[in-house]
């Protein structure tokens, strides 16, 4: 059951709690510095040439959608860089590879200024905390839950209700999103919220791959978004969260324009779906041990009422050869007899 879907016997209280908007924190608590260091994974030689380490980069590279002349775009925001910007094209796709986080922040003013269409990734030092917590009721107030994770010393930046799909009934669980530093750890240690005891848990992480609500493509989040929106829905050019299509109108990919959300597992355009195994086998080898094992079991060894009836076909044949030749035999020394009679 898709997303906005209501049964006839929900009740007016279910419907208001479901929905109920996530809670947001007013302004977004500073992120702990990360430090002054000009370019991480970066080293100066004797000559003053800046080395960069791949291995250690910790600066989110940025995917920008196809251009005309990707060269010039390169050298353009090569412009920014203190070091020679470095990019790859890929699928139809310039991914450029800024050293420092201030290359990455200049680097995607432009684009925004620019309205160009890309999408980057969470820096290490901006990711966030996701807990869940148990224990409290569906209809607990998430503006309470917010001023008790304060008085803690938890500023949440996000609070929502998780709902099963399943189903499409609220769970008795709260997404809590928090900046990721070493004091917001605590919270695992919380046991009580008013006079509930909960349990603090982190987020599972889903065994899909991610997927942007914004764009509906995959491997990026719809924070670090600036292309067009695709609803996931209808796949019209709107944001999912406006779409008015009604909940038995036939759904419509985005990805590969097939009857079904863009989320669904199945869609042929999701990265599980297409996995190519590469160097793919001739020979099945599972197949020829399984053909092996039923050609042996049909030349296995006769009972023993098998034996003992051939060994009995055996013997009468046997009795029947003898008797053929005692005749033969006898037949032999008649005629000798008898030409012993005549001579005599």
């Amino acid at each position: 059951m898709e997303e906005g879907e209501t049964s006839a016997e929900e009740s007016s209280e279910e419907r208001k709690r479901r929905n109920e908007k996530p809670v947001e924190a007013a302004s977004s608590p500073a992120a702990p510095a990360a430090g002054s260091v000009a370019a991480p994974g970066s080293s100066k030689d004797d000559d003053g040439f800046t080395v960069v380490s791949r291995k250690g980069r910790r600066i989110a590279p940025i995917v920008i959608d196809s251009q005309r002349n990707a060269t010039e775009l390169l050298d353009q925001l090569g412009k920014f860089c203190d070091t020679p910007l470095e990019g790859r094209y890929e699928n139809g796709k310039l991914r450029v590879f800024p050293v420092s986080a201030e290359e990455h922040r200049l680097i995607q003013k432009y684009i925004s200024d620019n309205k160009l269409r890309s999408h980057t990734f969470e820096m290490a030092h901006n990711k966030q905390l996701k807990v869940v917590i148990r224990g409290l009721p569906t209809d607990f107030n998430q503006e309470e839950l917010m001023s008790q994770l304060h008085a803690f010393g938890f500023p949440p930046n996000h609070i929502s209700l998780l709902r099963n799909r399943k189903t499409n009934t609220n769970m008795p669980l709260f997404l809590v999103t928090l900046p990721k530093c070493p004091a917001n750890q605590d919270i695992f240690n919380m046991k009580t919220i008013g006079f509930f005891r909960v349990v603090v848990e982190p987020l599972n992480k889903s065994s899909m791959p991610p997927q942007c609500y914004r764009c509906q493509e995959f491997f990026h989040h719809s924070r670090f978004c600036a292309r067009a929106p695709k609803c996931l829905k209808c796949s019209g050019g709107h944001l999912t969260s406006e779409c008015t299509k009604s909940a038995k109108a036939q759904a419509k990919c985005a990805n590969c324009s097939g009857p079904h959300p863009a989320n669904f597992s199945g869609c042929p355009k999701n990265p599980i779906n297409t996995k190519n195994i590469k160097n793919k086998p001739t020979k099945n080898v599972w197949q020829e041990r399984a053909a092996a094992r039923k050609e042996k079991s049909s030349q296995q060894k006769p009972t023993f009422s098998e034996v003992v009836k051939r060994s009995q076909n055996n013997e009468s044949l046997d009795a029947k050869e003898v008797m053929t030749q005692m005749a033969q035999m006898m037949a032999q020394w008649g005629q000798m007899l008898s030409i012993l009679q005549t001579k005599l």
